[in-house]
């Protein structure tokens, strides 16, 4: 007769301040159809009535154990550590004290082992919303091995995407004792961010044998206002401390050695032409990153100097670089095309290949998008044209920075033209971690211009995207080269567009046109400032070519009345406003004088009052006088 698999299972439920949930939670317990179940309630010191409900419970139960942490944690992390100490089963779970399960939950958690054969079985779950409505989260019965789960969580942490599935989280998972009992959480920080994505992470490290994920929904996880643990944790919560202990994990070099390093991989992309004095740097910095999983594609753009032989040196060296030599010099925006097309990374970087980038860039650019769950990075430059000014520009550089997190088609065209969005330039190629599939869809045809191709190239990009974080921090160091009229005038007139030569002006209509198609397509409600942007771009642009005596080339003739035309159209409207608000000022001027003339006529009636006042003063006194004699003569009759 086959021996019936019923081993004793322990369920781990951190409390505080959940009087008005904890009854259902537990009850739902007491009623699972399987019997051999320890529940062990650990109350972090709640302010509320759950302790006493914690102990009524194990007094009245005994498979009920309730104890409580030294002191208020903040966090229900320390209430599952406790509990796993004095857990006696040979399995242990874990939940909330605001969700509840339905009576079959631990017995299909069980069966889901298939008698003790994977480390971890997992049930689907239910979310009850505000409103009473309940979503079920379902999917058909499969398992995994180790190996691939630790790959698909390796993949849900890199591009932010946890908490897709249920197994990561350590609710709804059934995990073997030995498993639970050997992993070390006491290096975790209390207010860890998602401190039960960490736990399953961990409990996942130290296991062999594979997870089993069963098709039922007994799970219910209460999303309701208010209904939190912890109120308020998650918005207080360290995800800088999630990221570093889920790196720490991944770095492990047992877990290291079974993860698809294609997973984690960051390519970082560098253009060459003309910068065998500046690219051994370049390359340098970016090797050097401390984030190692970096493929770096290095794309000779048909060099007439040797930064090419630079490239296949680093190439011999290191087998993290590639590089490809053009057959054809098409420009930095078809450079970067082409090394696109050969990276791997599921996140791309653009370097110029004479700039240089900080050692930390790409792990702080990635931390930022993985804690703010966003889809990509923009971070913060400084310009230097010397070693001496890159070295006083760094010893200014403020430690602390900004992340700001922006979301929606309209606030991220919006960027563009905000003075401020934590001084980060919103327009560069360089100076980002793009995600790969969001890059595929640009047409960099559409961008391919000789000068200012960023700007194209960034409006397509973030046509692709929902959400961006914004860092104030420093991580590119940017170049400025020679402003003289020779360099001025082979930069404006080496413009193409479609591989065909664009003007000068011709390629800022285009721009324009298409600001005013983005900002009409998303109702960006940009009018004010595309308008004084136009005109500034004009004016800029007319002032240049005038000054490189490039007025008449190329085709910029056929532009030059539009431009004049919309600068001339500035003028009159910002000399419109002028008069607007000289009008105002006037106005003002004369109310002030109208108010100028009332305070005076109040500070006469005023000195009249006190004259008056005075006189009044006088006559009182003089009253009293005249009435002292009157009363003498009237003592002096009666006498």
């Amino acid at each position: 007769m086959k021996k019936t698999f019923e081993p004793l299972v322990t369920c781990i439920i951190p409390v505080y301040n959940a009087e008005k949930y904890l009854g259902e939670c537990v009850d739902s317990l007491l009623r699972q159809s399987y019997k051999k179940l320890e529940i062990i309630l650990v109350d972090d010191h709640s302010t509320d009535s759950s302790w006493v409900v914690c102990q009524e419970y194990a007094d009245t139960h005994e498979n009920i154990i309730a104890v409580q942490t030294d002191k208020n944690s903040g966090t229900p992390l320390e209430g599952r550590r406790l509990g796993i100490k004095y857990a006696s089963g040979e399995w242990i779970t874990f939940m909330d004290n605001d969700d509840y399960v339905k009576k079959d939950y631990i017995k299909h958690l069980v069966e889901g082992t298939d008698n003790g054969r994977y480390d971890i079985s997992v049930t689907g779950h239910s979310r009850l919303y505000n409103d009473g409505t309940v979503e079920e989260f379902k999917w058909p019965n499969f398992s995994q091995t180790t190996v691939e789960r630790l790959n698909e969580f390796y993949e849900h942490f890199m591009t932010g995407d946890y908490h897709v599935a249920p197994a990561d989280t350590v609710g709804q998972n059934l995990v073997r004792a030995g498993v639970v009992k050997k992993t070390d959480l006491s290096g975790l920080k209390n207010d860890i961010y998602a401190e039960d994505t960490i736990m399953a992470l961990s409990f996942l490290a130290n296991s062999k044998n594979g997870v089993n994920f069963v098709d039922y929904h007994d799970f219910v996880w209460r999303q309701l206002v208010g209904s939190g643990s912890h109120g308020g944790f998650y918005r207080r919560a360290d995800r800088n401390a999630f990221y570093d202990a889920c790196v720490s994990i991944f770095s492990r070099a047992d877990i290291k050695k079974v993860l698809n390093s294609d997973i984690g991989k960051i390519s970082v992309i560098v253009p060459i032409y003309n910068v065998e004095k500046y690219v051994s740097r370049c390359i340098d910095s970016i090797l050097s990153q401390t984030y190692t999983n970096i493929e770096v594609v290095l794309v000779d753009d048909k060099t007439p100097d040797g930064s090419g032989k630079i490239a296949d040196t680093y190439a011999e060296k290191d087998g993290r670089v590639k590089v490809i030599h053009k057959k054809e010099n098409e420009g930095l925006n078809m450079a970067r095309a082409s090394g696109f097309k050969l990276s791997t990374g599921r996140y791309v970087m653009f370097v110029d290949s004479d700039d240089l980038i900080a050692r930390d860039c790409i792990e702080f650019a990635h931390r930022a998008i993985v804690k703010n769950k966003a889809e990509f990075a923009k971070f913060n430059s400084l310009s230097f044209s010397s070693d001496d000014e890159l070295s006083s520009s760094l010893a200014s550089v403020d430690e602390l920075h900004e992340e700001r997190v922006l979301a929606g088609k309209k606030d991220l065209f919006r960027s563009r033209f905000e003075s401020q969005t934590v001084g980060v330039s919103r327009v560069t190629v360089w100076g980002g971690l793009y995600p790969r599939a969001a890059v595929k869809k640009v047409d960099w045809k559409k961008a391919n211009y000789r000068q200012h191709e960023d700007m194209h190239w960034t409006m397509q990009f973030l046509e692709n995207v929902n959400k961006g974080v914004f860092i104030s921090r420093v991580g590119y160091f940017y170049r400025t080269g020679s402003s003289n009229e020779a360099v001025l005038s082979k930069a404006l007139a080496g413009n193409t567009y479609n591989e065909k030569p664009i003007g000068y002006l011709e390629f800022a209509d285009h721009y324009l046109k298409t600001l005013d198609r983005y900002n009409k397509k998303y109702n960006l409600e940009l009018d004010k400032e595309i308008n004084r942007f136009r005109t500034w771009q004009w004016m800029n642009r007319l002032s240049r070519l005038s000054k490189a005596g490039l007025l008449m080339a190329e085709n910029n003739s056929d532009y030059l009345s539009v431009a004049v035309d919309s600068v001339i159209d500035g003028y009159k409207s910002t000399k419109s406003k002028v008069s607007q608000q000289e009008a105002k000022i006037a106005a003002l001027l004369a109310e002030k004088d109208d108010m100028r003339l009332e305070i005076e006529k109040l500070r006469h009636e005023n000195d009249r009052i006190k004259t008056e006042l005075k006189s009044h003063s006088s006559i009182k006194r003089s009253a009293k006088l005249l009435l002292g004699n009157i009363k003498r003569k009237i003592r002096l009759m009666i006498k």
